[in-house]
């Protein structure tokens, strides 16, 4: 007797486990492939329906346009996907690759930069050091007047804007040409 109870509550929970069958005429992801989209501005998401039934790939966007919803509804209930996870791992991926080449890029700068650097050190004249400052830092040295005696020589620099002019040695009979820029006389 208790066996045959055994195998009568097997036998029933057997068929009762594989539920009714459902004969569909095409497969689920035919339907997802058909799926007309609808935006719900609420949520700035956008959802596949298919006849009366969600079904397909599902995303939604943030206040500045990143993916913040990314899920694969099965149309079954309890079988839908998160697929924001995979998202984040492939950008995660890329930026990643983006750092080590940004890093190995700028080793390689530094690299350059120290080599060029040690050859620059090495053939590296001595400096000569700049020229005494005569307390006027307004004043560029080349332009600052020179006293006769400073150089270590009495005579002038010809080229030196602060040369005494020499005075004419014409005669007083021959009168040099007006200046344009005098003032005109008022009469």
């Amino acid at each position: 007797m208790p066996i045959n109870f055994c195998l009568l509550l097997l036998a029933v929970l057997l068929f009762a486990a594989c539920g009714p069958k459902v004969v569909r005429e095409q497969p689920l992801i035919y339907d997802a492939w058909d799926a007309r989209y609808h935006y719900d501005p609420v949520t700035r998401k956008m959802i596949p329906v298919y006849g009366q039934e969600s079904i397909g790939r599902a995303w939604g966007r943030d206040e500045e346009g990143r993916l913040d919803y990314i899920e694969f509804i099965s149309g079954t209930a309890e079988k839908s996907e998160n697929l924001l996870v995979h998202h984040q791992q492939k950008l995660d991926r890329k930026r990643e690759i983006n750092w080590e080449m940004e890093n190995q890029a700028r080793i390689d700068r530094i690299k350059v930069s120290s080599e060029f650097t040690d050859e620059n050190q090495s053939s590296e004249t001595p400096v000569e050091p700049p020229p005494q400052d005569f307390g006027n830092d307004f004043v560029p040295a080349s332009f600052l007047p020179v006293q006769a005696g400073e150089n270590g020589t009495d005579e002038s620099d010809a080229f030196s804007p602060f040369v005494p002019m020499e005075e004419d040695s014409a005669t007083p009979e021959s009168s040099p040409e007006p200046s344009p820029f005098e003032p005109l006389s008022p009469f």
